[in-house]
């Protein structure tokens, strides 16, 4: 057994460490950002007149103005990916293959996704494609998505009730759908829904809601095997003892971890 600066000699040797490229079925905030811009003018209720962007966050701390409606800054609805609930599965996560046809064909559709909805860039998938042997480890995530709208003025309370109105309206839309556009997603809605949120710290009243979706996925993270995964053997004699018997040769090690 080696000791532990003897292996961290070798992982510093110079040699490939690899790469590690994390997959998901769903990017959270974005997906449930898009269901709800394809969704919310189904509800009519942009035929009040009201200009209501969807943004990124929480609509009191990101930038997102309307430019028709009662007020410059207010209406808006807000989608936050607030929380990750990681669940693992010990001794059932981990598995080491070789790249065929099929993971070949994965990593090509996951390029495929717009830039924004993935971390690794092209030139990353690209080299990443080109290893043959990985690991893959996976664990269950359910991400909780907060979606919270906000409207100010004489009016504000009625249009946030219209707003919340019209999101719990395609909530179980969201539950049906989102499943059948990204396979291997659940979606849950928390039972509980904040309806009336009030402030008075600012110039005019402040009227909102929140409400909390779940969104559960397996997350795998695939890594192109280090170089100190391999064994360093090349070669190897076994000799059974009392026997006359005896066997030589690298059984296969000579290509073992090479690209």
């Amino acid at each position: 057994m080696t000791t532990l600066n003897e292996e961290y000699v070798r992982r510093s040797d110079g040699k490939d460490n690899g790469a590690i490229l994390i997959t998901y079925a769903a990017p959270p905030e974005e997906t449930v950002k898009d269901f709800i811009e394809t969704c919310l003018p189904l509800t009519g209720i942009f035929e009040r007149n009201l200009d209501i962007p969807i943004i990124y966050g929480h609509p009191m701390f990101q930038e997102g103005i309307s430019k028709e409606g009662i007020d410059g800054l207010l209406p808006k609805i807000g989608v936050e990916w607030a929380r990750d609930t990681r669940v693992d599965y010990l001794g059932m996560n981990e598995k080491h293959f070789k790249g065929n046809d099929s993971f070949f064909e994965f990593l090509n559709s996951f390029n495929q996704k717009p830039d924004t909805r993935r971390m690794p860039s092209e030139n990353f998938l690209k080299r990443f494609s080109e290893a043959t042997h990985f690991q893959q480890f996976q664990h269950t995530v359910k991400s909780e998505v907060v979606i919270t709208g906000f409207a100010s003025g004489n009016v504000g309370r009625k249009v946030s009730q219209w707003m919340y109105e019209a999101i719990d309206g395609i909530l179980s839309l969201m539950v049906h759908d989102l499943p059948i556009l990204h396979q291997g997603l659940g979606v849950m809605i928390y039972e509980d829904s904040e309806t009336n949120l009030s402030s008075s710290d600012f110039a005019m009243p402040i009227f909102g809601f929140e409400v909390k979706v779940i969104l559960t996925q397996v997350r795998t993270t695939f890594r192109t095997k280090p170089s100190y995964l391999f064994p360093e053997a090349r070669k190897f004699d076994v000799h059974l003892k009392g026997s006359k018997s005896k066997f030589s040769g690298s059984f296969g090690l000579e290509t073992y971890g090479q690209p």
